[in-house]
């Protein structure tokens, strides 16, 4: 009896002990299992295990996108090719290159420094060359001083903002791209003898001219690279900005201005009157992190009870407080 109970104690055992090592084992035709059975740990590819999961990058609107290595569009610190996102197609030139819009290089600077070994793609528009500084001197009897020496750096022109104010100054080399062509340039960025920040080309990759975004409006005044408020008049009727709307032109005087970037101009229908809004303008957003290192000119100056005319890209409005208007394009000084 006894023995008999322990021969059916023992086969339960080994019953048990193969269901246990059976359980764990798949066919080899059985399909992948989800990023969650798997622990959620991985970037699903596309046509794998559905869409890829929403990274942490800061986007356009927030400048940020961390170290750049938070967004799998971006290239590495330290140089190792992007991942390629999910669904990117070949004709997509930027997003296979990671290469980010001018501009972002600027406001996120500290992400991008040559001396740390950093490097970065940025792509844009090739402007003309980039003019001299001129030196203020004393007259002297030997006549009038030389004219300073060519720059050697050429305008790259953001094409997502700024109807083409919002430019970087990039070193090149020796034949550099004609103006009008589009180009990604790998690099970072780097200091010259005068402390004037510019990119140091590694690699220039053109990009094809039908992928370029959509112009700006037909009646836009020309613009020309780099934050300089010119003088013209401006396109059909213009209003103030209590009444302004989305893609209208906005007639303001700066009342106040700001005390960081993004923070945007207050502004009013007449001197000294009332703040009836906020104006943020093209490339005015806060820098990752807080870590600022734009150059005086790379930050816009109006003055204040200075009169000025833009074009609006989007009017937020709410009861009770000034309006929150975000510029198309740059401000003009009226002719």
């Amino acid at each position: 009896m006894r023995r008999g109970v322990q021969r059916a104690a023992l086969g339960a055992v080994i019953v048990t002990v193969a269901a246990c090592q059976g359980e764990g084992a798949r066919p080899a035709d059985a399909p992948p299992r989800a990023a969650a059975d798997a622990g959620g740990g991985g970037f699903a590819r596309g046509g794998e295990t559905g869409d890829a999961p929403e990274t942490g990058g800061g986007g356009d609107d927030g400048a940020g996108g961390g170290a750049g290595n938070a967004d799998p569009t971006l290239p590495t610190q330290s140089g190792a090719p992007p991942a390629e996102p999910a669904g990117a197609g070949d004709a997509d030139h930027v997003t296979r290159l990671g290469a980010i819009p001018a501009w972002r290089a600027v406001v996120d600077r500290n992400q991008y420094l040559a001396r740390r070994g950093e490097r970065a793609v940025v792509f844009g528009r090739v402007g003309g060359e980039v003019p001299p500084t001129p030196v203020a001197t004393a007259p002297t009897d030997a006549g009038p001083p030389p004219p300073p020496p060519p720059t050697g750096l050429t305008w790259l022109i953001d094409e997502t903002e700024g109807q083409g104010a919002l430019a970087i100054r990039v070193k090149m080399g020796a034949s550099p791209p004609k103006p009008g062509e589009r180009v990604a340039v790998a690099g970072a960025w780097a200091l010259d003898e005068v402390r004037r920040w510019y990119w140091q080309a590694e690699a220039v990759t053109p990009l094809p001219a039908d992928e370029a975004p959509a112009p700006g409006p037909a009646d836009a005044a020309p613009v020309a690279p780099g934050l300089t408020i010119a003088k013209a008049p401006p396109p059909g009727r213009r209003k103030d900005p209590a009444t302004v709307r989305d893609g209208e032109v906005m007639e303001l005087t700066v009342v106040k201005v700001p005390a960081r970037e993004g923070d945007g101009w207050a502004v009013s229908d007449r001197k000294w009157g009332e703040v009836l809004a906020y104006l943020v303008l093209p490339g005015e957003r806060p820098s990752y992190g807080g870590h600022d290192l734009r150059a005086p000119d790379e930050r816009w100056t109006l003055k204040r009870n200075w009169t000025y005319w833009v074009r609006v890209a989007k009017v937020k409005r709410r009861e009770g407080e000034p309006a929150v208007i975000t510029a198309a394009g740059p401000p003009f000084l009226f002719p």
